[in-house]
């Protein structure tokens, strides 16, 4: 999944995605506010609610 993709689905901005990819923010810093919408994320996608990108 894109990083565009996770920040439409899950309303975290592109950028952070980016960022904890490269690995410029570590995964122990995130808040709690962005793991909770990326885990979200995750469970929908697992059980196939996902929603679409518009």
């Amino acid at each position: 999944m894109t990083s565009y993709e996770i920040g439409k689905r899950s309303g975290v901005s592109r950028q952070v995605i980016d960022r904890y990819r490269k690995g410029t923010n570590a995964i122990e810093n995130m808040t709690f506010k962005t793991a909770k919408k990326l885990l979200e994320l995750l469970e929908n996608v697992k059980m196939g609610k996902a929603p679409s990108i518009e």
